[in-house]
């Protein structure tokens, strides 16, 4: 495999946490590293062999692009030793399908004889640097010891975020209710002004009214 293969393969291994030796060996196995290789009876393509479907899932665009391939490919690869629990039953799911697997389906020889291959190959790639690499981080007892302590924090904050969002919806209701308070005081304000203009303007006339009768009454006269 070239290099700049060999580069993607062990950048998307240590991305997503998977043996650096073992990604390279899938690619080996399935492709020879040939980011153009294509598969007529499966349609599956690219360096990690993806088939259609399954590229389509994984949000690939152009299965022959080595980048798009390797990171897809990888990232499957990752959440099936997760899923599974050990190297061998994910590669089963590779190449067969994790719902077969899942179901129960028996495993073919020839799938057998496939990760036996990966195993193999897996040997020969093992004393790279990047597999050195993840087999330090994966024996750290440190970083272990940091998962529960990150985990209950992480838990901690979440909750904290619960309740400062359930104060944050008290007070947008709050806020809601004074707003229609507010509205419904314009409202009576404007209703009042409406009636004080009128009152104002009756006033105003029956004053008018008033001087217009006492103009036509005749004055008096001394007897």
């Amino acid at each position: 495999m070239n290099q700049q293969i060999v580069s993607l393969l062990d950048a998307a291994a240590l991305r997503y946490g998977v043996d650096p030796a073992l990604v390279r060996a899938v690619a080996y196995v399935e492709s020879r590293g040939e980011p153009d290789a294509v598969n007529k009876a499966s349609g599956a393509a690219g360096v990690m062999q993806l088939i259609p479907a399954t590229a389509k899932a994984l949000g690939v665009k152009n299965a022959l692009d080595p980048v798009e391939n390797i990171d897809a490919g990888v990232r499957m690869l990752a959440n099936l030793v997760r899923r599974f629990g050990d190297n061998s039953r994910a590669l089963f799911a590779y190449n067969m399908g994790p719902g077969r697997l899942s179901r129960g389906a028996a495993v073919p020889s020839t799938v057998k004889q496939y990760a036996l291959n990966i195993a193999a190959r897996r040997a020969v790639e093992g004393g790279s640097e990047a597999s050195a690499l993840h087999a330090a981080r994966s024996a750290n007892p440190a970083k272990k010891s940091l998962l529960p302590s990150l985990s209950a924090s992480a838990s901690s904050l979440r909750e904290s975020l619960s309740e400062e969002r359930a104060d944050v919806l008290v007070l947008r209701a709050e806020l809601s209710a004074v707003t229609v308070a507010l509205d419904e005081c314009r409202a009576t304000a404007l209703e009042l002004r409406s009636q004080l203009e009128s009152v104002t303007v009756e006033r105003d006339q029956l004053k008018r009214d008033l001087e217009a009768y006492g103009d036509t009454q005749p004055e008096s006269t001394a007897s």
